[in-house]
């Protein structure tokens, strides 16, 4: 997690942790709005839910949770922060795409 605007960012580890239940420090945090999410964990939490169904009792929680928290803009990565990675299919970019823009 880093310090954002004075808060805490969530990674998405962390909001997975907080869905689960497996923090009372975290529920704190979070009822208080001491914590931001970027677009990017944004991005990865709803790549995740696509396999659910719409109606999920998981997806309506992640969607009141991101109602809740500042969602910040995802930031340009540092040179070369990708290296290693593999190509993304155009399916895949799309949909990122749509979720981050």
């Amino acid at each position: 997690m880093a310090a954002a605007k004075g808060r805490l960012m969530l990674d998405t580890n962390a909001v997975n942790a907080f869905l689960k239940g497996l923090s009372p420090g975290l529920d704190t945090w979070v009822r208080e709005q001491r914590c931001c999410l970027s677009s990017i964990v944004v991005a990865e939490i709803r790549y995740g839910l696509e396999t659910l169904p719409p109606t999920s009792r998981l997806q309506a929680l992640v969607e009141n949770t991101l109602q809740t928290l500042e969602i910040l803009p995802g930031q340009k990565p540092a040179p070369g922060c990708t290296a290693g990675c593999g190509p993304i299919s155009n399916a895949t970019g799309r949909r990122w795409r749509r979720w981050i823009c």
